[in-house]
């Protein structure tokens, strides 16, 4: 979820965190949910013996979380520094 650490920051589009979890052998799904004051968006996967679980307000960021589980999890190599995780401004 959005915490005080993520306020102010771009996470890569989600459909670049799609192609490195793919690329790396992930089986990976994404649900948007209606929350409370908002949608939620879920993503969650698995490679072999390993899952990731991850939710936030914005598709984008949760995405970008399930590529950090995924690296996390020795199961994803980041090729480059996300350079589009940086502050506002």
């Amino acid at each position: 979820m959005i915490d005080d650490d993520t306020i102010g920051y771009r996470f890569p589009e989600a459909e670049e965190s799609v192609i490195r979890l793919h690329d790396a052998g992930w089986s990976v799904v994404c649900s948007r949910f209606k929350g409370p004051t908002g949608p939620v968006w879920i993503v969650s996967g698995y490679n072999g013996e390993n899952q990731i679980l991850t939710a936030s307000w914005d598709r984008d960021e949760a995405w970008w979380h399930a590529c950090l589980q995924a690296r996390s999890a020795g199961m994803l190599r980041l090729s480059r520094a996300p350079s589009a995780i940086a502050p506002d401004g």
